[in-house]
């Protein structure tokens, strides 16, 4: 969760003084262009979860129900945020910045799912310690980006860095076993 929250930031905090600064979005056409992300997120939760639901009762399997559509969200965000900001071309960079928002849906869904799987009866000590890293990450994301952008010149920095976010988390996700619950904790 705290790479996922690492890109979620990029595009909350930052991604409109990219579009300002570097893509030269007026102030009306900006409001349009921070925005259309996070429809895509928002479309990409429902279809995950109806999707991730599915694979669930195909195949009995918790494990295919999250980890690929996990992997997969952070790969191809990471992708996505790459080409977008490396494209001359604004429209396709707006449907880049789309596909990389929206595949997050793929691993916020697989999150908070494996939360549950994970924590059974213990669901709210593991949900607390992933929102608790998401948080940390809100905060160290946004200035490590500011830092990066100052210190490098210019905004190629900060992206490598939100997108190895999404590479690490990709592999990180290859470790998550939901299918293994936590066992209890002695009260």
């Amino acid at each position: 969760y705290f790479c996922l929250i690492l890109i979620q930031g990029f595009f909350t905090a930052w991604l409109p003084t990219y579009l300002v600064e570097v893509r030269h979005f007026s102030l009306k056409s900006l409001g349009y262009g921070a925005s259309l992300p996070w429809v895509a997120l928002f479309i990409m939760v429902f279809v995950t979860g109806r999707l991730a639901d599915l694979v669930l009762r195909r195949t009995g399997s918790v494990w295919a129900a999250r980890v690929p559509f996990a992997v997969g969200g952070f790969i191809v965000s990471a992708a996505a945020l790459i080409a977008a900001s490396r494209t001359p071309s604004i429209p396709l960079m707006m449907v880049l910045l789309c596909i990389s928002l929206g595949a997050i849906g793929l691993t916020q869904v697989s999150i908070w799912s494996a939360c549950q799987d994970l924590g059974r009866g213990a669901t709210g000590i593991v949900t607390g310690w992933t929102n608790f890293l998401g948080n940390a990450s809100g905060f160290v994301g946004p200035t490590i980006t500011a830092f990066l952008v100052e210190r490098l010149g210019g905004w190629t920095g900060a992206i490598t860095v939100v997108t190895l976010a999404g590479l690490v988390g990709a592999v990180l996700w290859l470790f998550v076993h939901p299918e293994r619950p936590l066992e209890m904790l002695d009260a």
